[in-house]
């Protein structure tokens, strides 16, 4: 099985909530975070599930570029 590469999504959840919350939001601590966010370490299918639920969130929070 293909392990999938979240390296760029973790950042953008990174830089849209700040480290702290990604991990209590992904329920990790931040160091796993980190190894995730550098590809030393593979992500769990729930974890990534809940960074793609929240990555959601975020964008639904963003305005809309077109509307500006």
């Amino acid at each position: 099985m293909k392990e999938l590469d979240f390296t760029a999504e973790l950042q953008r959840a990174r830089d849209a909530v700040g480290l702290d919350e990604l991990a209590a939001r992904l329920n990790v601590s931040t160091k796993l975070v980190q190894l995730w966010s550098h590809g030393l370490a593979a992500i769990p299918v729930r974890q990534a599930v809940l960074l793609i639920d929240l990555l959601l969130d975020v964008s639904a929070s963003e305005p809309l570029p077109y509307l500006d």
